[in-house]
This record gives C-alpha cells, structure tokens and sequence, in this order.
C-alpha cells in the first residue's frame, strides 16, 4: 500500500512512522506503518485521517480508577467497570461486547488492568468483561508496554 505524502507527513509528526533519514535504505521498499497501540497522544482517524486525541492515556485512566473503598475493603468489578465506562464514555454492554474499535479495546485494556491490580485472576476478569482468560492476557501484555510520554 502506497501513502500519499499528506498521510505520511501526519504519520511521521505523530510518531507512527520514522523520519525518512532514520530509515536504512534496505527497508525501505518494505516499510508499512507500526503499530498503533504503541501511540496513544494521538491517533489516525480512519474516517477524517486528521490526529484525533483519546479522551485519556490508559497509564493515566488505570491509575486514576480506585481498587479500595475508603474503608478498606475492595470495591466490586461491577463498580471499577462502571468508572472505566465513564472515563471512556462508553456503555457498560459495548465495553463487554467483542467490539474492537481502538476506543473499546483502550477501555477494556485499562479495565483489566484495573480488575487485575485489584487481585482478580485472568479467568476471572475474562468472565466480567465477557472474553476469555488469553484475550485477558493480551490486553495486559499491551498495557505493560504503554509508557506515558514525557
């Protein structure tokens, strides 16, 4: 597939693409755009193709999501769902669906991460987002490669 210059101009300053310099010349016939989970200041649009911001980085919304209540104890699944949907402002029934929009998957990562730093197992947290415990473990592996940006 051949970007025309505007998409990759836009690729390159949002951090998808390297720089042409950076790029040794063997790989460059080659070279097709990275992944894209690896970018969370700002994404393509696939409708507008301008960088379109996420409401927030998932570092940022998995900290912000309380495991305890302030007596203690663990609040339940149900709730830490309930506060993803929020910050994500989705519905509880697309969170748990197999959607995979960039914008359902980013909640449901950051709901596992949540659950699991609550203690809950990967079976477990499959069965409350509706997948299985290897869908689970996805969805950790890419959150514990997410940094925030300085």
């Amino acid at each position: 597939m051949k970007l025309d210059e505007t998409t990759t101009r836009v690729l390159t300053e949002i951090g998808v693409l390297p720089k042409p310099e950076t790029v040794p010349a063997w790989c460059k016939p080659a070279f097709r755009p990275v992944n894209r989970w690896r970018h969370y200041g700002e994404m393509l649009s696939h409708t507008t193709k301008d960088p379109v911001p996420l409401p927030l980085h998932p570092v940022q919304a998995a900290e912000g999501i309380a495991v305890r209540t302030p007596e203690g104890g663990f609040r339940s699944p149900g709730e830490i769902l309930r506060d993803v949907c929020e910050v994500y402002d989705i519905d509880l029934d697309v969170l748990c669906s197999g959607r995979r929009s960039w914008e359902v998957s980013a909640a449901r990562m950051v709901a596992s991460a949540v659950l699991r730093r609550r203690g809950m197992s990967l079976p477990e947290i499959g069965d409350a987002l509706g997948t299985n415990h290897s869908t689970v473990v996805s969805a950790l592996k890419r959150y514990s490669g997410l940094t925030l940006a300085a």
